[in-house]
Formats: structure tokens, C-alpha cells, sequence
């Protein structure tokens, strides 16, 4: 029942919505979805950009997996104080890996989360990653991601071939 009118919501009023009235628990509130939508208009027309993150992965309930979507989109709105909206693009809508990192070269989205092994053709310096059990432990990898060194020679390198990181993630 819940995904029919998931895709019943996301065909009247659009996915950001629906993803919104989902995970606010009102998708089966006419009303609520209703006001939701409102709000996402709102906030989309009085935005004076648009920002599109893409990503493989479907928006889960617990918000969590793999980078907090819609806490993401919420940050980015509230910290801008409305200047940008995030339109989300879940579930591969707009491709998956290696397409969406090129569509970030290409400036046709602003945000895309992908595997580093995916990444690596577009900016190789990241790929020393990929050796096996270079960084088993997250907090091993979060050490590495965040130290003086890698801030001063990976991310340059990363930044020189277009690209901006906001986070790693393995």
C-alpha cells in the first residue's frame, strides 16, 4: 500500500516531495503531502540556486544510509537559509558510478555519491584507496581522509580534475 501511494504522491506532486512526506511519516496524509508539497515549491522558487545530488542508492527510512540524504538536503537548505535548494535524485534516476561523476565534470549536477573505485578514472590519485585493506577500519579511514596530508595532496589533485569533495566514503 505504502509504495503505491509513494508513487502515487511522487507522480502528482514530484519525488523530492514524496521522499520528504515518506520520511516525515505523512505519505498517507492527503493533507500532509499536500502541505509538503506547498513547501517544497516554496522553497524551490525562493531558492536562488538549485543544487541536484544523485546518487545509486534509494533514500532509506532511518535516513542514514549512505550519506543521509535528506538530513544533506536539510543542512544544505537551512545553512543557506533557503539560498540553495537540494533536489534529490535517489535509486540511480540519473545514472549510477562512473556516469554520475562525469555529469559533475559536466556540470550537469552539482552532487553525486560514488564508490571511490568508481571515481578513480576521473581523479587516479584516489584509487590508493583501493589496495587491499589499506584502511579496514572506518576510523582508520576517516584518519586518513581527514589528515594534513591528504588535505594538501590528494584533494588538490582531486580539485584540479573538477571536482570538489564533500566526503569519502568506501
Amino acid at each position: 500500500m505504502e509504495r503505491r501511494q509513494f508513487f502515487k504522491v511522487s507522480a502528482k506532486y514530484g519525488f523530492t516531495t514524496a521522499v520528504v512526506a515518506a520520511a516525515g511519516s505523512s505519505l498517507m496524509s492527503g493533507n500532509a503531502v499536500a502541505q509538503t508539497a506547498k513547501e517544497e515549491k516554496e522553497r524551490r522558487k525562493n531558492a536562488k540556486y538549485t543544487m541536484t545530488l544523485a546518487t545509486a542508492y534509494i533514500i532509506g527510512a532511518s535516513r542514514s544510509y549512505p550519506i543521509m540524504q535528506l538530513d544533506f538536503k536539510e543542512n544544505v537548505q537551512n545553512m543557506t537559509n533557503g539560498q540553495v535548494y537540494v533536489k534529490l535524485a535517489p535509486g540511480g534516476q540519473l545514472g549510477a558510478g562512473g556516469a554520475l561523476a562525469q555529469k559533475v565534470q559536466q556540470g550537469t549536477i552539482q552532487v553525486a555519491q560514488h564508490s571511490l573505485s568508481n571515481f578513480a578514472p576521473f581523479a587516479p590519485v584516489v584509487d590508493l584507496i583501493n589496495l587491499p585493506y589499506f584502511c579496514g577500519a572506518n576510523q582508520k579511514f576517516i584518519n586518513l581522509v581527514t589528515s594534513d596530508v591528504w588535505q594538501k595532496e590528494v584533494n588538490p589533485k582531486v580539485e584540479s580534475k573538477g571536482f570538489m569533495p564533500l566526503w569519502y566514503v568506501v
